[in-house]
């Protein structure tokens, strides 16, 4: 009887706020519904009841004092600041555009009689940097938003939900004006028998006063997840080419959400993983992004790869799997780093066991080092000491099994 009724206010509750759901632009989960999405309207200039006294309501002029604000159909309040339409695309659409100031700056309660379940449940919302680059003479202070996701409990107390705040980081100026798109999945807990029937969203300027700190928000949103949150990044596809004694390893995704970073993993059978790389994401964003990472020693042999996300909660997903077959066809080697600066780290490919002779000549011929190596079959690198070598040119060369010539260069010591 219990699941029952519980099944009932679910459905209670979809009912009520089905009719905002066609409202919300690319819904974030599997049957979402749209709690809230606040777009700020259509028309003239005006102000917002949901900003905070953080902030001072400015009807005319340029935005040039700091903690003001106005609902704009433009961001460009300022000279120096991009001339762009809202996030929303509405004919004369408005937008929230501020000259920032320490503090919670916008805060909207959403109330629902019958009851928010629990569970997931996804906020976001939409910013621009509103400087150009060169504003504040190139150096213009960057916005720092937090998105904090709240419940009122039995007792009238706002309590965080499960993961917030999200801290959104700074905005990035840019050379044309973009729109990014920030947002986490939060968890409302169940709360036994108090049924929760007010949530808050709010947002947080973390940056101090000073020149820049000027943005604009727009298309807040909250929705309900009955099925789980968003998955934190859309792999678009990953391949793997070889490329020169090495593998190149590429992937591109179609929007990044609360994701940390990206793990390369490599197997030769698909059982055992290894890590190579890791690489930082390149922060919230709905536009595709171009990776890629060189594996200057892959497997002789067939090669897996596979990207591993990690997002700021430490819950992961993976990629699908991209397949090369790499083949050793002769003994090679390549110098690392050229100019070097302390040692000369030289990456091999090696057809056989087998010694090599590095030797290294100054630029008048002079023998100044020389070292032997073994080389195991495959994949690996050798360094060459040089310490109280003076900075030069100088040349490298490196020999096989009876004086066979595998690499001769020039290298430059910084």
């Amino acid at each position: 009887m219990r699941a029952y009724r519980a099944k009932l206010m679910v459905i209670a509750f979809i009912s009520l706020i089905a009719f905002n759901q066609t409202q919300a632009q690319n819904l974030p989960c599997t049957n979402s519904v749209t709690l809230f999405n606040e777009t700020f309207g259509t028309g003239a200039i005006g102000s917002s009841p949901d900003v905070t006294p953080v902030l001072t309501y400015s009807p005319a002029g340029s935005l040039f004092d700091e903690g003001i604000y106005r609902l704009a159909d433009n961001i460009q309040q300022k000279i120096e600041w991009h001339s762009s339409a809202d996030h929303t695309g509405d004919a004369n659409g408005r937008m929230l555009v501020v000259n920032g100031a320490p503090g919670i700056f916008y805060s909207h309660t959403i109330n629902n009689p019958v009851g928010f379940a629990a569970g997931s449940y996804y906020f976001r919302y939409y910013a621009m940097n509103a400087n150009v680059p060169y504003a504040c003479f190139g150096n213009p202070l960057l916005a720092n938003l937090n998105l904090i996701a709240e419940y009122q409990d039995a007792n009238g107390n706002w309590i965080p939900f499960t993961n917030s705040p999200y801290a959104g980081g700074l905005i990035p100026t840019s050379d044309n004006p973009v729109w990014l798109e920030y947002g986490s999945t939060f968890i409302l807990p169940t709360t036994g028998n108090f049924q929760v029937t007010n949530i808050r969203v709010s947002l947080n300027s973390l940056q101090v006063g000073g020149c820049g700190n000027d943005f604009a928000v727009d298309d807040i949103g909250a929705y309900y997840c009955p099925e789980g949150g968003p998955m934190p990044v859309n792999f678009l596809s990953i391949n793997a080419l070889v490329k020169g004694n090495g593998v190149s390893v590429q992937w591109s995704t179609a929007f990044e959400v609360n994701n940390k970073y990206y793990e390369i993993q490599r197997s030769s059978d698909g059982n055992g993983w290894s890590v190579i790389a890791v690489l930082n994401s390149r922060g919230n964003t709905n536009t595709t992004q171009n990776y890629s990472v060189y594996d200057a020693k892959p497997l002789q042999g067939v090669n897996l790869y596979r990207i591993k996300q990690v997002d700021f909660g430490g819950s992961s997903t993976f990629s699908t799997t991209a397949k090369v077959k790499f083949v050793i066809t002769k003994t090679d080697a390549v110098v690392r780093a050229n100019p070097f600066v302390n040692d000369i780290d030289v990456d091999f490919v090696s057809i056989s066991n087998q010694n090599v002779t590095a030797r290294l000549y100054d630029i008048t011929g002079k023998l100044v080092l020389s070292e032997n190596w073994m080389l195991s079959k495959g994949s690996l690198s050798r360094k060459m000491i040089t310490h109280g070598l003076g900075n030069g040119m100088y040349i490298l060369s490196i020999t096989g099994e009876n004086n066979a010539p595998i690499l001769r260069t020039k290298l430059v010591k910084n």
